[in-house]
């Protein structure tokens, strides 16, 4: 039996087409709302006080991505910032060069 190019193109569509027809299982059991106890899903646009600990000023980061004996926790920043350094680091990245270093720190 042969196909003709149009009879195979529209084979390999159905063929697709019935990949997609899967049915979907319905898992038994009971059926429990995760969102018991709420008042309203709704969060309205509004002010909240908030307390932070003292600023922190550290004199040197050593450390990239802090852990839980190394954490940088509410960095004091200065009043008057200036550029301490700058490095050149080539392009920015595009589809074809991504850059995939950490940030320097």
């Amino acid at each position: 039996m042969k196909l003709s190019k149009n009879g195979r193109l529209i084979f390999i569509a159905a063929l697709m087409l019935g990949g997609c027809s899967a049915v979907d299982v319905i898992l038994p059991g009971e059926r429990l709302d995760i969102r018991t106890g709420e008042a309203s899903s709704v969060v309205a646009n509004q002010s909240a006080k908030i307390r932070l600990s003292s600023q922190t000023n550290h004199t040197a980061l050593t450390h990239r991505a802090g852990n839980a004996s190394h954490s940088i926790r509410h960095a004091a920043f200065s009043d008057n910032p200036r550029l301490i350094w700058a490095a050149p680091i080539g392009q920015g990245a595009d589809r074809q060069h991504r850059i995939i270093a950490d940030p320097v720190s």
